[in-house]
Formats: C-alpha cells, structure tokens, sequence
C-alpha cells in the first residue's frame, strides 16, 4: 500500500497564496464544467420520457437555477480572482470575527451589507475553520456539511425572468471549504486542491416581495469581515501587508 502524500495538506498558509489561488481556478473551471454538462443532458432530455429519465430530468430541472448560477459566478470568479488581495484570518482571530458575527441582529447584517459599495470584493481564507455549513448539493445530489474554511463576495446584478427589464442589487457569497469529499471530487488534474468551492449563495440587497435571507454563518462572517477589520483601532484585529496582494490578520 503506498504512502499518502501530505503535500497538500501543508500547502496552507499565507505563503501559499498562489497555490490557493491556482486550486480555487482549478475548482470553479471544474464546476463549470460539471454544470455545463448537466445542463445539456437536461436538454437532451426534452419530449417524451419515461421511468428513470423521467425522474432524472425532474431532479435536473429542480436543480437548473442552481446550476446556472454555479456556472456563472464561477466564471465571474476566474474573471476577477487574479487581481483580488487574498487576506490570510489566523487562528488567533477567527473567534473574535465568529463572536462579531453572533452578535449582530437582522438589522445589523442589512445595514452593514447595504453600506457596502458595489466595486467592494474579498477574499479570505481561515487558518482554521470558521464554522459549519449545511446545504443540498444539486451536483452531487445529497446533502453535505462541510467545514467553512474562506470567503469570497462580490456584488452582482439580479434579474428575474418575471422582470427581464429590472436589475435588483444582490451579493454573491463563495463558501470555500477543505472538505476532503469534495476536495476529491474537484482533483480533475493529478493533484487534489488545497480548498474548493462548497456552494454559492446569492442574496438580495433590497429585496422585493422576498423573505430577507440573511441569518446564517457565511453572511454574518462577511458582515463581521467588512465592518470589523481594519476599521476601529479599539477592534482586537491587526491587518498586515505582506505584498501588494497578501495580507494578514491576527488577534491584538
């Protein structure tokens, strides 16, 4: 039986912003692809079908949105991750960013969110993890929790069939993780990434006719992330440059 390699589980720390960089490319190219190839073969299953097809393309069409959203954000994201800083959280601040984030009420969240200017992005990534997150994975077809071990936000423009003329203000939210599982899932070249992209969320800003959707873990982290760090002098949280595109933050 051959030895495991450990090198990508050392391949973790601010030094290794460019292999991160490089593994998170790696995933988002091999979710769009995933989704461009189920969404053809949801098309491939239109007209009459029967038994396991039929149940294959209802799955595929519950799932559609989704995976339409996945491919895109993830086109979005290698677009912009090349020029976007990487801020390394050490273990020494994940709990006070945690502990800023339990705090805020639904009030809070919107506010500091809505305060956030369009051209705002980030991109963070935990020495340890931030916490826990559950959804129903449409590509996999089950339900995963996985460790919260980054970020990435940007804003996007929303645009509803029902109101092809009108663009609403959304955030886009990238859940990163170090799940083993899907880190494998992800190893589309010889060498399994250091991080993935678990799920993506979109959020409205402003929403309409909605139930505002604000209250889990990745948001409050975001929320924590914009308003906490580098702002307040009495905040616990340093921020260290180390280059033009890496910086560090750590507990006072």
């Amino acid at each position: 039986m051959g030895r495991r390699s450990h090198s990508t589980e050392s391949a973790w720390g601010p030094e290794h912003a460019e292999r991160i960089r490089e593994d998170l490319t790696q995933s988002w190219r091999w979710l769009r692809r995933t989704c461009e190839t189920l969404l053809e073969e949801l098309e491939s299953l239109n007209g009459p079908v029967c038994g396991e097809h039929f149940v294959r393309r209802a799955r595929l069409a519950k799932a559609k949105p989704r995976l339409e959203t996945t491919r895109d954000a993830g086109e979005y994201a290698m677009r912009t991750l090349p020029n976007l800083p990487l801020t390394w959280i050490e273990s020494s601040a994940v709990p006070v960013l945690t502990g800023f984030g339990e705090s805020y009420d639904a009030a809070d969240l919107w506010g500091i969110l809505e305060w956030v200017e369009r051209d705002v992005e980030g991109l963070v990534v935990f020495e340890t993890s931030a916490g826990r997150h559950r959804f129903d994975d449409t590509i996999a077809g089950r339900v995963l929790d996985v460790s919260i071990d980054g970020l990435y936000w940007h804003h996007i423009d929303v645009i509803f069939e029902e109101l092809p003329d009108k663009k609403l203000d959304g955030m886009v939210i990238h859940i990163l993780t170090r799940d083993r599982g899907l880190r494998r899932d992800h190893a589309s070249t010889g060498r399994r990434p250091s991080v993935v992209e678990a799920e993506v969320d979109v959020m409205l800003l402003l929403p309409i006719g909605v139930e505002p959707k604000v209250d889990s873990i990745p948001v409050r982290l975001v929320a924590a992330l914009l308003d906490e760090v580098g702002i307040d002098e009495s905040v616990p949280l340093n921020l260290e440059m180390l280059d033009e595109q890496t910086r560090t933050v750590f507990a006072a």
